[in-house]
């Protein structure tokens, strides 16, 4: 036995008007996912076709660093490469004195001032 319910128009208005609502919206959710799986793919294929050439990149500059001309001492530049590590740009002499020895000639100053006021 089958219950009926009687509405009235304003509420078969609102019902309707709620439907077709929803219905608007999965179809603009639906046109929405199309369009991002499209952008997905578009996006996977320019990562491929990105990888390749940085691919192609890289063997091109091994084959131009095959016909670079090697080093005869390398021995010489590893030794003076890693004594200049921390500071590349600056040569330090044997002569100079040390970071040390500098600060104690400031601290030596710095206490003859004191004791002259």
């Amino acid at each position: 036995m089958a219950e009926y319910v009687k509405l009235t128009a304003p509420e078969k208005e609102f019902g309707e008007k709620n439907l077709l609502q929803s219905q608007l919206e999965l179809l603009s959710i639906i046109k929405h996912l199309k369009e991002y799986l499209a952008l997905r793919k578009d996006e996977l294929a320019f990562k491929i076709s990105l990888k390749n050439r940085i691919d192609k990149a890289f063997q091109e500059i091994d084959i131009f660093g095959k016909f670079l001309p090697k080093p005869k001492l390398v021995k010489e530049v590893e030794a003076d490469s890693e004594e200049n590590i921390s500071m590349p740009h600056i040569k330090v002499e044997k002569d100079r004195i040390t970071l040390e020895q500098e600060i104690d000639m400031i601290k030596q100053k710095l206490s003859h001032l004191q004791h002259s006021d």
